[in-house]
């Protein structure tokens, strides 16, 4: 569900009332808090590390895959700081996941 809602909120033209809505937030900040909840989850839900490592890395992919398809959005485009929002994200979650398990 959540890599879901990041997909579309992360794909929304820059004109739709959502992004309106969250205008008065940092997009950095939106970023960040988003992979860590994408971060966060395979930590504690993977059956394995090796497991988690794999859904870990998928989230920067998908980060890195989401803000190639905002150049097709009208009103978004690619970051290279939103790209590293989002692995600072992931990094971030999984980390709090590593602490929530000890």
């Amino acid at each position: 569900m959540a890599v879901c809602l990041v997909s579309v909120g992360s794909l929304l033209p820059g004109s739709s009332p959502a992004i309106k809505l969250l205008s008065h937030v940092s997009d950095k900040l939106l970023h960040f808090l988003a992979y860590v909840v994408l971060g966060l989850f395979p930590v504690l839900w993977a059956q394995s590390r090796r497991t988690a490592m794999a859904v870990l890395l998928s989230m920067v992919v998908l980060g890195l895959a989401l803000e190639c398809g905002q150049t097709l959005v009208p009103g978004r485009g690619f970051e290279l700081a939103d790209l590293a929002a989002d692995g600072a994200g992931v990094l971030c979650g999984a980390l709090v996941g590593i602490a929530l398990l000890r």
